[in-house]
């Protein structure tokens, strides 16, 4: 004799809080995510070649503020059309991150903002960013 236990059903676990927030006064976007943080810093260091000499005179600069592109990913189109007129709507922008306070930062939109839906359904927002102070 075989005795079968059924058990319940597992309840599908909690989405994960959004670990990046962009706020901007009342405004607030918050992504399901926002992958691939990446930023670049310029170095504004100066070479200046000097005729008869093999060394170089330098000047060294601090290093400019962080631009990038950021990608956010929302779960439907009137998440990401709130965010994309919010973004659009131009002026400095609070970044907070949750996981990683090293990537916090006030910033603008510079350039393009893009917004697709991508295979999964999702709705994707992409822009590129310039810090505005550090």
């Amino acid at each position: 004799m075989v005795i079968i236990l059924s058990q319940p059903p597992v309840p599908p676990p909690a989405p994960a809080p959004p670990s990046l927030v962009i706020t901007q006064g009342d405004t607030l976007i918050k992504p399901l995510s926002a992958p691939g943080y990446e930023s670049t810093r310029p170095s504004r260091n100066i070479v200046h070649p000097i005729l008869g000499r093999r060394v170089p005179d330098i000047t060294l600069r601090p290093a400019g503020v962080r631009t990038g592109t950021l990608r956010l990913i929302f779960p439907d189109d009137i998440e990401s059309a709130v965010a994309e007129e919010a973004l659009a709507a131009g002026g400095e922008f609070v970044l907070t991150h949750t996981d990683s306070i090293t990537v916090d930062m006030l910033f603008i939109v510079d350039g393009d903002i893009q917004r697709r839906q991508d295979d999964s359904g999702a709705w994707e927002i992409t822009f590129r960013f310039q810090e505005t102070t550090e």
